[in-house]
């Protein structure tokens, strides 16, 4: 009987050891699980972290360059839009000043040497008086007009980088674009000029073709003549020609090497019988907002996707 005892404590112990063990494992187990889901959850919610913050950096790589591009082209145009209406404000009285000081300026020029554009310091000294020549708002003095090309710039004092990133610059050693016989006026922008188009047809440009230059209330029409790829030295094309109304439009070519100088260069003819000011707008890039769009739907079916499938996962932990 005391056996049967005994043997009945110990089959009681080791069912209990056995019961705590089997107890101490489905703890243990469930402790893991638990353990997973929160380390899935912290993996979940890193790889959403890292999706979205990937997908932030893409589309500002994506639409950067557009959206540059339209900044910059939106604010060359305005300028010479904004010049238009400036103008058109004008008294007679202020306008006849504006000419006449352009007039005595011109007179006071000599065919001295005539600086690059693109090599600062490469000319003669700048009149002291020359930026307030023809002064409107932003140092405007007109617009270069070329509608085959779709090239419409204001033109602003001076050749200096900052005036070219804005549009065209009067290469300040030439004459005013006012017209005149004896007068040449240099104009001048960049090829190849991130941001917007600026010169970068000029070299579609040929003989025969026609340029407008539209200062104070005036449109005056150039044919091209002569169209010449220089050296920056090469300055000849570039000096008056007595009894010759010239304008040349002047940019640095080849494209991305600027190596040498395209001029295209024209004499003064009649204006079209109706000359049409071909102010652009520039177009918003719709295309650009719905390529965007469809990115962003189809980044939240992605998400989306990615949350119901882990939601399964989870369910089955």
């Amino acid at each position: 009987m005391a056996r049967s005892l005994k043997e009945i404590e110990a089959s009681f112990l080791e069912e209990r050891k056995r019961q705590l063990e089997e107890g101490q494992k489905r703890k243990t187990k469930k402790k893991s699980k638990k353990g997973l889901k929160e380390k899935h959850k912290k993996s979940t919610k890193l790889d959403k972290i890292l999706l979205v913050l990937f997908f932030i950096i893409g589309m500002a790589i994506f639409i950067y360059p557009s959206v540059s591009d339209y900044v910059a082209r939106r604010n060359v145009i305005q300028g010479a839009s904004t010049y238009e209406r400036e103008i058109s404000t004008l008294k007679p009285e202020e306008r006849d000043k504006l000419l006449k000081e352009a007039e005595e300026y011109n007179d006071s020029l000599s065919s001295e040497k005539v600086e690059d554009p693109f090599v600062p310091g490469s000319g003669r000294a700048i009149s002291a008086n020359y930026n307030k020549v023809m002064n409107t708002k932003d140092g405007i003095i007109g617009y270069v007009d070329i509608p085959q090309l779709k090239i419409y710039l204001p033109i602003r004092h001076g050749s200096e980088e900052e005036v070219l990133t804005k549009g065209a610059g009067h290469v300040e050693q030439t004459h005013f674009p006012i017209g005149g016989e004896g007068n040449l006026s240099v104009i001048t922008a960049h090829t190849g000029f991130t941001g917007a188009d600026m010169f970068n047809r000029l070299i579609e440009m040929k003989l025969k073709d026609t340029f407008m230059v539209h200062v104070l209330d005036e449109t005056l029409t150039y044919e091209v003549d002569d169209i010449s790829v220089i050296d920056p030295e090469d300055i000849e094309k570039l000096l008056p020609v007595q009894g010759k109304d010239y304008a040349t439009l002047l940019t640095c070519t080849p494209y991305g090497v600027n190596s040498h100088r395209l001029i295209v260069r024209g004499h003064r003819i009649v204006n079209a019988p109706k000359v049409v000011k071909t102010i652009q707008e520039v177009p918003f890039p719709w295309r650009l907002v719905v390529m965007c769009g469809v990115a962003i739907l189809i980044f939240i079916l992605i998400l989306l996707l990615n949350w119901r499938r882990n939601k399964k996962v989870m369910s089955v932990m």
